[in-house]
């Protein structure tokens, strides 16, 4: 029969379209009783474990959906486990596997003067159902604004060339090693630009972060190297995220210095965080 194949993904939808959530708190909106709010980008920093996404419905495996946006309300315990999730917006036949997906991930918990908390926020997802796959699941910092849309226009931004130490202190903080730095690092997602097409080898970059008591990247400044390659090392470096420090059992910011060996790879470009500054070779002997 011509258009069955639609008829059963609509009749799919209508049987899997989320109507809520679960969990205490879905119905008023998935908040649990003095829950501390948390952004996407804090939601995603504090994302501790995601166990393998368990398989696809029939009809949605044998379609197959490309990727798409999802927005799902997310609330935590204490101890940073999923207490209650509920669909905000996404497509029909992926949210509900969306929701199912989430209650199964764990989280860091998240302290105030010491005492964990429980957290609400919203989890934004680039969700895809390849055929004969799992779900796939990104994790973003932030809706990306719509197709066409000018970007926001921050009137403190400064250019790597514009800021200095003042704009990056490492008062207050532990300091680290950058053999410790990268021994602490969790999740360090690639560089984007492709350094404006020039033809280079290796390059040494150096970069000067501190950290929030959870490990997220509050600041970062270029200290050495080509300013292309600063420039791209920045903007890479601030989404990445670092394993706590702990003084006493509280978390405390850090800071310290990241020690990055920028390639070009097939395709893209390779970061390598090293221990230490390569040695400058010595100069040779004078005959």
């Amino acid at each position: 029969m011509r258009g069955c194949g639609v008829c059963s993904a609509v009749a799919l939808a209508l049987l899997i379209q989320p109507r809520g959530g679960f969990g205490q708190g879905a119905a008023a909106g998935c908040q649990p009783a003095g829950a501390v709010p948390l952004s996407p980008a804090e939601m995603k920093a504090r994302l501790r474990y995601q166990p393998p996404a368990p398989p696809l419905p029939p009809l949605v495996d044998t379609f197959g959906i490309g990727p798409t946006l999802a927005t799902v309300r997310v609330g935590t315990n204490q101890a940073g486990d999923v207490t209650c999730v509920q669909a905000v917006r996404g497509h029909p036949l992926l949210l509900g596997q969306a929701l199912e997906l989430v209650k199964t991930w764990k989280f860091y918990p998240t302290s105030v003067a010491g005492q964990p908390q429980p957290t609400a926020g919203t989890l934004v997802l680039m969700v895809s159902a390849p055929r004969n796959h799992a779900i796939e699941a990104q994790v973003l910092d932030e809706e990306p604004p719509p197709p066409g849309a000018a970007p926001p226009v921050r009137d403190d931004a400064k250019t790597p060339g514009e800021m200095t130490a003042g704009d990056c202190p490492g008062t207050g903080a532990v300091q680290l090693s950058p053999a410790q730095m990268k021994a602490g690092l969790r999740h360090a997602p690639p560089i984007s630009s492709d350094l404006g097409g020039m033809t280079f080898g290796r390059l040494i970059v150096t970069v000067r972060i501190r950290t929030d008591a959870d490990g997220a990247v509050a600041c970062a400044l270029g200290v050495s190297g080509h300013p292309l390659a600063q420039a791209a090392a920045l903007q890479a470096v601030r989404n990445w995220q670092f394993q706590p420090t702990a003084v006493g059992g509280q978390p405390q910011p850090t800071a310290g210095t990241l020690v990055l060996a920028i390639s070009r790879a097939n395709p893209g470009i390779e970061t390598q965080v090293l221990d230490e500054e390569p040695a400058t070779a010595a100069p040779p002997p004078l005959p």
